[in-house]
């Protein structure tokens, strides 16, 4: 009941902060996604434990992590909007974009690790974007919404760049 009335009042802060049609447009987009993503992943899962999950038939063995946090709350240090911008820009140079080039330039249809890979770059990619979607401009004002923007709206240009060539590799 705790999450649910923090759930609600988080919600209330959101639409406290709308002070525009894009402000709104932009908070519906994001939910919606999440929503998506939500029910995906629920289907997902469901399917997984219908089918017994693995293929192979044999048990998989539970190992525990050493560094988990069981029963205990991790906060994550809240970024300013810049700040996520860049995170996501970082994390596809130094994660994604030289795995990704090699993928482009050896790609190879008939592979199976091939094919995983494009669809594991295809995956990270999205979940970059979903990132640089919550990144919110309605409490920026002037000048600094406008830089905010372009910085947003060219990464995310770079994020649907190799996207784009993802597909093609899809259609060879």
């Amino acid at each position: 009941m705790d999450k649910l009335q923090e759930y609600a009042e988080t919600v209330l802060a959101d639409v406290k902060s709308i002070h525009s049609v894009e402000d709104a447009l932009q908070s519906l987009t994001v939910r919606v996604t999440g929503m998506l993503f939500v029910t995906a992943l629920a289907v997902w899962i469901s399917s997984r434990s219908t089918t017994g999950g693995s293929s192979s038939g044999k048990k998989k063995s539970k190992k525990k992590s050493k560094g988990r946090t069981k029963g205990k709350v991790v906060k994550k240090k809240v970024m300013t909007e810049e700040e996520t911008i860049k995170d996501v820009i970082n994390r596809f140079e130094k994660e994604y974009e030289q795995g990704l080039t090699k993928l482009l330039e050896n790609f190879d249809p008939s592979s199976e690790t091939m094919q995983y890979e494009r669809n594991y770059y295809n995956e990270m990619l999205l979940h970059l974007l979903l990132d640089l979607d919550g990144v919110h401009l309605g409490n920026l004002e002037g000048d600094k919404k406008e830089e905010v923007r372009l910085q947003r709206k060219a990464a995310i240009k770079k994020i649907q760049l190799e996207l784009k060539k993802l597909d093609k590799l899809e259609k060879k």
